[in-house]
């Protein structure tokens, strides 16, 4: 009677188990792989991508820049800087002298800050969210957000109080786009996540329509918080933060997000 398998010898039925030598060259490669690994993720950390590291590079110049000349050249640069770039809306409304550069500050203000802890913040905050969106959506999309999100903050801070002669100053406003690309981005990759078929049996159930409207009740969940930590901030300062920029810039970030980028 012929069987359906060949018999086997008894050495096939042997597990051969590593030898002492062997084990201790799997473990080193398996350390060298993991240094490896290591090192890797500490260079990307240090290494900014190349147009987040520049912009952040220049706010940090420019204000260094300023404070350096102010300080030792016995020259009020930082006074006039504030003056003729600075973001006055009191400019716009004839309330103060409209100046040859005035047509350039809803741009310029955002390359200058008030004092170390603003430009520490900002220079900060450019650095850890520019990085994400310009590694997961490329450079264009991080100078959309930047320049939109600046543009909106002003547009804001403008309607809030058109008369205002204080200057408005620092690119938070494009901070706060920048934030809210990111934050769009997490909330999509949560609810794909969440939006996947769910297979049971033979039968598939997608949750697609589901996922689309907790990314949309959960992206105005972003805006009522990040606006009622933004009102907070500005009663505990006295006024002088710039509320209504960050505001204006975070809803900037979610409409270009949105519309423009198709995230």
């Amino acid at each position: 009677m012929n069987t359906p398998f060949p018999p086997q010898d008894d050495e096939d039925k042997i597990i051969r188990i590593p030898t002492l030598a062997e084990r201790d060259k799997m473990r080193r490669a398996k350390e060298k792989e993991q240094k490896r690994i290591d090192s890797a993720n500490k260079e990307r950390l240090i290494n900014l991508p190349p147009h987040t590291l520049w912009m952040t590079l220049t706010i940090i110049a420019i204000h260094i820049g300023l404070y350096t000349a102010s300080k030792f050249l016995d020259w009020p640069v930082q006074l006039l800087a504030m003056q003729y770039l600075s973001f006055i809306p009191a400019s716009w409304t004839g309330e103060v002298p409209f100046q040859a550069t005035t047509i350039l500050t809803p741009v310029t203000y955002a390359l200058l800050h008030g004092d170390w802890f603003h430009i520490a913040v900002n220079s900060f905050m450019l650095a850890a969210l520019g990085t994400g969106i310009e590694r997961h959506y490329g450079p264009k999309a991080l100078w959309y957000l930047l320049i939109g999100g600046t543009l909106f903050a002003v547009a804001g801070h403008f309607l809030i109080d058109p008369y205002s002669r204080s200057p408005l100053v620092g690119i938070s406003g494009g901070t706060s786009a920048l934030f809210a690309a990111i934050m769009i981005m997490f909330i999509r990759m949560q609810n794909q996540h969440k939006s996947n078929h769910t297979q049971i049996g033979r039968v598939s159930l997608s949750m697609r329509g589901v996922g689309q409207d907790n990314s949309s009740r959960d992206i105005l969940k972003l805006i009522l918080v990040f606006m009622m930590i933004s009102i907070v901030f500005a009663l505990l300062s006295g006024g002088t933060s710039a509320w209504a920029a960050h505001i204006a810039g975070l809803l900037g970030g979610v409409f270009i997000a949105l519309k423009i980028l198709r995230m």
